[in-house]
């Protein structure tokens, strides 16, 4: 569902800048392309081992996906599906990585796991590739709205079916949580997406551009510093090579 979101709605953004009023700028943070590099963060991270297991995440993070999918097709303004959109990043931020994670507490590892590891990157990489002929026949066919709509079905179904299949619970790893370091990194991505999309209103040599850049990179590094000295990284180095790993593996 959120993979499949990304390049559907993509194919549809043409039909909603001509219905909502857009333009080109603010069209773009329609896209809510910033929250790959949000799941991206989190997925490297422990999400199984903060607070609750990753069934809670799962059932939050795809009920406020579907909510934000249902008020995306129901919007009447540009206000109202920008920031439909950006609970949708929230909501994907948070269940994607909770489902990853449940993957990898469900099989053991070895050879299950990494079957399970491969069926979850083709059924990604199957999510984007279908996601460009659906939006176009979705938009042609019947509406833009209807592309944030179907969405909705697949969030009811999981919010149905992952609490019968799966036990939640309370972990005894709680460890701490990294505020500063989840605001550095949040805000310099933010940032860094920012300011080249407004490029088209104050060029590329204008000191807003620089500016924006500038505070981008400093929160970075400032992300890689706090890391460095954090109890509790969202972003532990050594699982990023745990992970590509078994990824490569998979992918072989």
């Amino acid at each position: 569902m959120v993979f499949l979101d990304e390049t559907v709605v993509n194919v549809a953004l043409p039909s909603i800048k001509d219905d909502l009023g857009f333009s080109q700028s603010t069209l773009a943070w329609g896209r809510y392309g910033l929250h790959p590099d949000v799941r991206r963060a989190r997925a490297a991270g422990r999400p199984r081992r903060r607070f609750v297991r990753p069934p809670a995440h799962v059932l939050v993070g795809t009920a406020l996906f579907g909510a934000a999918s249902l008020l995306d097709n129901l919007g009447p303004s540009q206000g109202t599906l920008i920031g439909a959109r950006v609970l949708q990043g929230i909501g994907a931020a948070i269940a994607t990585p909770a489902a990853l994670a449940l993957v990898t507490d469900l099989f053991p590892p070895g050879r299950e796991r990494t079957k399970a590891l491969g069926l979850w990157a083709a059924l990604s990489g199957l999510g984007f590739a279908v996601g460009i002929l659906l939006g176009g026949v979705i938009t042609e066919i019947a509406s833009w709205r209807w592309v944030f709509l179907i969405n909705v079905p697949v969030a009811v179904a999981t919010l149905a079916v992952v609490p019968r299949l799966v036990v939640d619970g309370r972990t005894p790893d709680r460890r701490g949580f990294d505020l500063a370091g989840a605001i550095t990194v949040t805000v310099g991505t933010t940032v860094l997406v920012y300011a080249p999309i407004e490029t088209s209103t104050y060029g590329w040599r204008s000191l807003e551009t620089h500016a924006g850049v500038s505070v981008a990179i400093a929160l970075l590094v400032a992300f890689a510093l706090i890391e460095l000295r954090s109890a509790s990284p969202p972003i532990d180095p050594a699982e990023i090579g745990d992970w590509s790993r078994t990824l490569r593996r998979s992918g072989s």
